[in-house]
């Protein structure tokens, strides 16, 4: 049986351990084990009501710039299948970070939650980087538009 080849989805010769990314997530299979949206029609906005597995990914998105004195995390958003973070890093590969940032959540829920592999979008300039925070912030309001949004009726708080 022939293995198939994944895209490769990282530029050639670019330095990763430096600049700011934004970053997407996924659980595996889209699972929606990290947080639920709660809509409120009346005032159209959305809150997040983060699942214990959200709350140990909130922990440990926090606590990267204690492990990684030399990158940043600038903003994020717990989605209930996945996570965008944007990240600055100066010195450490952001597939590192993210590497182990995946592994530390799994190991304290006990087993391996992602999705293989990662997006990662090096952010260019101010521009993109005011659109990806304005993306972070309205993505909760957006999630039934959403790309990754997946509702099977034994998922969906």
């Amino acid at each position: 049986m022939k293995m198939v080849q994944r895209k490769q989805n990282r530029l050639k010769n670019y330095d990763y351990s430096q600049g700011m990314f934004f970053i997407t997530i996924c659980t595996a299979e889209r699972k929606c084990i990290l947080s639920q949206i709660v809509k409120n029609d009346f005032l159209k906005s959305a809150d997040i009501k983060l699942t214990d597995t959200g709350k140990i990914a909130r922990r440990a998105i926090r606590n990267i710039e204690k492990h990684y004195n030399n990158a940043g995390v600038m903003d994020f958003v717990i989605m209930p299948n996945h996570i965008h973070l944007i990240i600055e890093s100066n010195r450490t590969d952001v597939k590192t970070i993210i590497g182990q940032l995946k592994r530390v959540i799994s190991k304290e829920c006990g087993n391996s939650i992602w999705q293989k592999s990662f997006y990662d979008h090096i952010i260019r300039n101010d521009e993109d980087f005011l659109e990806k925070m304005q993306y972070i912030k309205n993505n909760p309001e957006k999630w039934e538009t959403d790309d990754l949004y997946i509702c099977n009726s034994d998922e969906c708080f």
